[in-house]
């Protein structure tokens, strides 16, 4: 069981999620207790989340990493693990667990004497919302997923009149078949007046009632990451949060899976959380918003594509001229990965993406689900390797012409992996 020195840290490494300070002094504590395992695995995940992607390095500490979790995971967690369902590390700590309702009802502060935990999810919570709500043990969680449990409009209005919430920096209500009034009563509430990121994908009943509340919001000031994606919202939807004085600190909104059409694309492209988006993410994610090739051109103009790194347009129908029209943009130019699954694309668009600049920058292209002949695409390889013989494009295609395109290059062969 953790020393009450050992619960000082959990409380100061909770308070201070963004901090890796105290997180390494904890380290140097565990160290000096006899822990070294335990001190190498703080430092170890602490170092890896610090490191960019492509760092040669991270494969080397990932398999350390992964052997001493194999090693002394079962040890870590045995007075944690018949309390919940699971449990997950991050900076090195286990602050993330999964739970049944009931369950934290009833032993739920021994919960966060025993790890640092700052995220809870919760399973099966049915009727038992209405006790979870009034629980003060509330108030010692900061992310708060209650996905999955189709709450309805009940859920968030019961939710909204929680007074131990009021820390909350994190709320994920997706798939829980709520409307307008369960999106209202949040927006509504002052208990969410802290909250920084909100997820509400996949519930498909709320439109602009909801989100004209959300976005005009006088509570929800602090919110920087929006997802609703996934709810098949109409152009007019998508316009309200964008245009709505509590959504203008956003820093990411997840869109994928709304019909956003070529104007709602257009609109999204020249606006202020775009390009927040562009600059700090370096990715958009534009799947399957009903994205024609009006849409792609606007898309192609938006100057803010200029350090964006990866482009995902899966399920859209660009055709021949959007696919043109992002060849042809000349804000593209960083670009490293792109997604063009399922578009109607077909030999056509695949020239005249084949004899643009993008070639020369481009790692990695999908074109599962078009229709293009082995010519085409290899056309394709031909041009990235003319740009820069050292490295090979990464094409993703259909099985039946996988196995039939041509190598080519210096050193032969083709590759083919899902887009990271």
């Amino acid at each position: 069981m953790p020393s009450a020195e050992e619960r000082a840290f959990f409380d100061r490494i909770r308070d201070e999620p963004a901090d890796d300070g105290p997180r390494l002094i904890y380290a140097d504590w565990l160290e000096e207790n006899g822990q070294p395992d335990r001190a190498e695995f703080v430092r170890l995940q602490v170092a890896i989340e610090r490191l960019p992607d492509d760092d040669p390095r991270r494969s080397e500490l990932r398999d350390r990493e992964r052997m001493l979790r194999e090693a002394n995971e079962a040890r870590w967690s045995a007075h944690l693990a018949p309390l919940v369902t699971g449990w997950e590390f991050r900076r090195g700590v286990i602050d993330s667990v999964s739970v049944d309702t009931n369950q934290f009802l009833a032993a739920g502060a021994a919960i966060f004497e025993l790890a640092p935990v700052r995220k809870v999810r919760f399973f099966d919570v049915g009727g038992r919302l209405t006790k979870l709500v009034q629980s003060p043990l509330l108030s010692h969680i900061r992310e708060l997923d209650l996905s999955g449990n189709d709450l309805g409009n009940r859920g968030p209005i019961l939710l909204s009149k929680s007074k131990y919430l009021t820390r909350l920096d994190a709320l994920d209500l997706s798939f829980n078949e709520f409307g307008d009034k369960g999106l209202e009563a949040l927006a509504n509430s002052p208990i969410f007046g802290k909250l920084e990121s909100l997820q509400i994908t996949d519930n498909g009943e709320f439109g602009v009632p909801g989100l004209r509340a959300l976005a005009n919001s006088q509570y929800l000031s602090e919110l920087i990451r929006l997802d609703v994606s996934g709810n098949y919202l109409s152009d007019a939807a998508i316009r309200t949060v964008l245009q709505g004085p509590a959504t203008q600190k956003l820093r990411r909104l997840l869109l994928h899976g709304n019909r956003l059409g070529d104007s709602g694309t257009a609109a999204f492209a020249e606006s202020l959380i775009f390009a927040k988006m562009a600059e700090q993410d370096r990715v958009i994610d534009l799947r399957r918003v009903d994205m024609g090739p009006t849409g792609a051109r606007a898309l192609a103009a938006a100057r803010y594509l200029a350090t964006v790194e990866a482009l995902d347009l899966e399920g859209n129908s660009l055709g021949d001229h959007g696919l043109a029209a992002l060849a042809a943009s000349e804000h593209l130019t960083h670009l490293r990965i792109l997604s063009l699954k399922e578009n109607r694309i077909s030999d056509d668009g695949i020239l005249a993406l084949a004899r643009s600049d993008l070639m020369e920058t481009l790692r990695v292209l999908d074109l599962t689900g078009n229709v293009l002949r082995e010519d085409s695409l290899d056309r394709l390889r031909e041009a990235s390797v003319a740009h820069n013989w050292q490295r090979q494009l990464q094409l993703i295609v259909d099985s039946h012409l996988r196995t039939r395109l041509r190598p080519f290059g210096p050193f032969g062969g083709y590759f083919h992996r899902p887009l990271p």
